[in-house]
């Protein structure tokens, strides 16, 4: 009788230790997909970013050059 109790007890408590681990798993799997969301957006702006630098660059160099092309006009 006292063995079963025991083993019945033992049961109940690797059953939560699933359950906990499962849980576990499932937040773990939750995070991963929010910082792999993290990681390709930051990505993604990273090459906007670049992308706008190396085009506000050559609009710069276009405006100079309009300039001086006004200035050796007048």
């Amino acid at each position: 009788m006292v063995n079963r109790k025991f083993l019945s007890n033992l049961t109940i408590k690797l059953s939560n230790i699933d359950v906990r681990v499962t849980t576990l798993e499932c937040t773990v799997r939750n995070v991963d997909a929010r910082v792999s969301d993290d990681e390709t957006s930051r990505a993604f702006d990273f090459k906007t970013c670049e992308e706008l630098k190396s085009k506000n660059t050559e609009l710069d160099k276009a405006l100079q050059a309009e300039r001086r092309r006004v200035a050796e006009s007048r």
